[in-house]
């Protein structure tokens, strides 16, 4: 939360934020709390009014997420052949658990990718609304864009400023998008059946991902018509 006072901007500390609430709840005014904090009231309503004077909920780590120790145990599970409902066993836990962690870790992924796609379509939108000729093949190519600030007269600061700024932003996604699918490919969990996946033609390393994680141990199918059921499949008549 960032507040103005006198021209500066001024962020307010988790602390802070907490002690205005509690103060709110205690039924002090408006007033009485910004002058508590040295703040105008109205910066003090700036925080209060998006959730209607309400409190936020105390974040509290889920009960299902697993804690150092557990990844250590599984850790060292997985290195010593142990199978997951083993490893689950031995935590008391739920064979999927492991697995679960691992599927948020792909939906933040895909988060990502649309975050992704989104600041690329920005990008186009921006070059179009001033009229700018460019390469739609070659606009999202490593140095292209660097090379139509450069070169391109219709391009003036302002703008330039703002695809630089998109530019960076698509960068940073891809190099943390990178690094969450390479994780996962690397996880001792899934690296076997991934790479055993990624040997059938046209099978990248997202569609093995996202497969292993959505069937999770095969063990718990008793058939594989159970589990040609449950992903709605067709068995190959020999």
């Amino acid at each position: 939360m960032v507040l103005m006072s006198e021209g500066k901007r001024s962020r307010l500390s988790l602390t802070q934020r907490s002690q205005i609430w509690r103060r709110w709840k205690a039924g002090q005014s408006l007033h009485e709390i910004g002058r508590a904090f040295d703040k105008p009231h109205s910066s003090i309503r700036c925080l209060l009014l998006p959730r209607g004077g309400i409190p936020p909920a105390a974040r509290r780590r889920s009960r299902l997420a697993l804690t150092l120790a557990e990844r250590e145990d599984i850790s060292r599970g997985i290195a010593s052949g142990s199978s997951i409902r083993e490893i689950a066993r031995h935590l008391d836990r739920a064979a999927s658990t492991a697995i679960r962690e691992r599927r948020r870790t792909l939906r933040y992924r895909n988060l990502l990718v649309r975050q992704m796609v989104q600041m690329k379509i920005k990008i186009s939108s921006l070059l179009m609304e001033a009229g700018v000729r460019y390469c739609k093949q070659r606009l999202h190519q490593a140095g292209y864009l660097r090379e139509l600030l450069a070169t391109n007269p219709d391009i003036d600061e302002g703008l330039s400023s703002l695809l630089r700024l998109c530019r960076d932003t698509v960068m940073r996604l891809q190099r943390t998008e990178s690094a969450l699918v390479r994780s996962l490919e690397r996880d001792s969990l899934l690296m076997e059946r991934v790479e055993r996946l990624m040997t059938i033609p046209a099978v990248g390393p997202i569609t093995a991902l996202t497969w292993v994680l959505a069937v999770d141990d095969v063990q718990r199918f008793s058939s594989i018509t159970e589990y040609c059921e449950r992903f709605q499949l067709q068995r190959r008549a020999r």
